[in-house]
């Protein structure tokens, strides 16, 4: 094990952990990031497989240096089999798979709220001890509930305006979703949807202080449940294609008006600077870490996966020491 990388943690490989990358803007480099760093932890000799949970344009095994599998989540979707994790096919990397939503245009077969949901249940079910999910773009319910299901949930955004606008936007409708699974009675879900579709100028503050006050009122465990759960929430934050120190610096400035104005907890994680051998790697059919592995820009990766797997470490022996004392 190279010094100073992936560092020992206290979980176990049969407690699977769910990665989640999100963010909402497509190109923000979620895909880039979730097999870049599911490369680099398999090499490790951790079982890692890479869900591409892009609907419409899935490409994880573009990044892969793959050619389209023959098995995707069409077959799934389709009925062809009823085990998800027969679709699981090989990479070119030892100890990582990849469960692909590519082949025949998995968007022209329309699937319903149901299977969408059948889809998220499946997640719980697949076989390795690191699951990451590459959560395709947008604002609906797939993307922010599949990201739901994470135990190490990242950010990932570029420096641009749009893409941070964006994924503030995307932490909203996270939060809104994750207090709607909370409720039991519809007539408070309809309450929870009228005050955070009426945001307007308010802070997220604002919104959960007068959901809790409302939700209180109708259900004191319930407003107990959404407490306990944004309380525990740590989300992580990626800027990918730095140029410059001030880019590198959006980071920690979104953590901190989260942290502030959101009553969210988001830690910054690392960057990803701009480098134009990704793209040449890629027209190459080759991972930009198989091909220079030896550069900043991969090492700006190690960097980033040993925080994502430190912070893992920390969660698991609190979940341990929570455990202990129940």
């Amino acid at each position: 094990m190279r010094r100073g990388y992936v560092l020992e943690t206290s979980f176990q490989d049969h407690d699977k952990l769910v990665w989640a990358f999100g963010g909402g803007k497509g190109g923000a480099g979620r895909t880039l990031l979730s097999t870049t760093l599911g490369i680099l932890l398999a090499k490790e000799g951790r079982d890692v497989v890479i869900f591409d949970g892009d609907l419409e344009c899935a490409n994880a095994h573009t990044a892969l240096g793959m050619r389209q599998p023959q098995k995707t989540l069409s077959d799934f979707i389709r009925g062809k089999t009823q085990d998800i994790n027969e679709i699981a096919v090989p990479t070119p990397f030892r100890n990582l798979r990849l469960i692909s939503s590519s082949g025949d245009s998995i968007s022209s077969v329309s699937p319903s709220s149901s299977v969408k949901n059948r889809l998220i249940k499946q997640v719980g079910s697949i076989a390795c001890a690191h699951l990451f999910a590459d959560i395709g773009p947008g604002l609906s319910s797939w993307p922010v509930d599949l990201f739901l299901e994470g135990d190490i949930q990242v950010i990932v955004i570029t420096p641009e305006p749009t893409a941070v606008e964006t994924a503030y936007n995307f932490i909203r409708m996270f939060i809104y979703r994750k207090i709607k699974n909370l409720l039991g009675d519809p007539r408070l879900e309809e309450t929870v949807k009228a005050e955070f579709t009426g945001i307007g100028t308010r802070g997220l503050n604002d919104v959960m202080e007068r959901v809790l006050e409302l939700v209180s009122v109708s259900d004191k465990s319930a407003a107990d449940r959404i407490i306990k759960s944004i309380g525990e929430m740590e989300l992580k934050l990626v800027v990918n294609q730095t140029l410059d120190r001030h880019d590198k610096h959006i980071g920690p400035a979104i953590c901190e008006i989260v942290n502030k104005f959101y009553g969210i907890r988001i830690d910054y994680a690392g960057f990803i600077p701009f480098d134009e051998r990704v793209a040449l790697s890629l027209r190459r059919g080759r991972p930009f870490i198989a091909e220079y592995e030896t550069s900043e820009t991969a090492a700006c990766f190690s960097v980033t996966l040993r925080e994502l797997l430190n912070s893992a470490s920390a969660r698991s022996r609190k979940r341990q020491l929570n455990f202990m004392a129940s």
